[in-house]
């Protein structure tokens, strides 16, 4: 089995903070091979830009892919547009990006936010 992490929820693994998770997806983390798509590094670049993260995104994705075992997801950039393109219920392009990543994998996407939880129904937290 394997699960998708979401930006958010990354950064929440990477501070081993695993009361910031919902039981569903601590049991998730706990028992599935976890996944993090370049799509989150992406994101992780912007928040370290604007302020809203303090520490390097490559530090982050170094740290998850290495020490913390979780494993890159890997989409093709075209079936990722084609994927993201019909999810019209959010304007967050990397939200699009990753959410559309886990359609295509199969796989649960660990995510806090309620606005993705409430339109793919393979999220949760």
């Amino acid at each position: 089995m394997k699960a998708l992490l979401d930006t958010h929820a990354a950064v929440a693994f990477w501070e081993n903070r695993p009361g910031a998770f919902g039981p569903e997806s601590q049991g998730l983390i706990e028992r599935a091979t976890l996944l993090c798509s370049p799509v989150a590094l992406l994101e992780l670049g912007y928040l370290f830009e604007v302020g809203k993260l303090n520490v390097a995104p490559l530090r982050i994705w170094g740290d998850l892919l290495g020490r913390l075992e979780v494993q890159p997801a890997d989409c093709p950039i075209l079936d990722l547009a084609m994927a993201a393109i019909d999810l019209s219920w959010t304007r967050d392009p990397f939200d699009r990006l990753i959410v559309a990543t886990a359609a295509i994998l199969g796989t649960r996407l660990i995510t806090r936010d309620r606005l993705i939880r409430a339109h793919f129904g393979d999220a949760c937290w």
